[in-house]
């Protein structure tokens, strides 16, 4: 599908309205600006997820999902030398769920980068 497209925009558009608001100092000018593009690569540690996994019909077991959920971990390593910190808080968090019932490390709230 066009998932990735749909991430870039809605990325763009959210931090495009929290720009200016005094609730979100860290949401600049750049961060506007690179969200989009750096959002698109919030998957990129599933390149190390088998595709038995990755292809799979129905619901995924419990060894299935403990692989499945490395692919935040994995991809944080890929992106820990991207030029831009933003790629790979993105990888690495963006599975993490306000509630701190999300994955890797179960952050809440604020804990969460943006």
């Amino acid at each position: 599908g066009r998932h990735i497209e749909r991430v870039n925009l809605y990325s763009h558009v959210m931090a495009a309205a929290m720009y200016g608001d005094e609730r979100w100092p860290d949401v600049d000018v750049d961060f506007v600006e690179n969200i989009g593009f750096l959002a698109a690569m919030h998957d990129v540690g599933k390149i190390g997820t088998p595709d038995d996994i990755l292809n799979k019909k129905g619901p995924l077991n419990e060894f299935e999902w403990t692989i499945m959920k490395e692919h935040t971990i994995n991809g944080a390593f890929i992106l820990s030398s991207y030029p831009n910190p933003m790629a790979k808080q993105i990888a690495q968090s963006h599975h993490e769920w306000w509630n701190g019932t999300g994955y890797p490390y179960k952050l809440i709230g604020d804990m969460i980068p943006l």
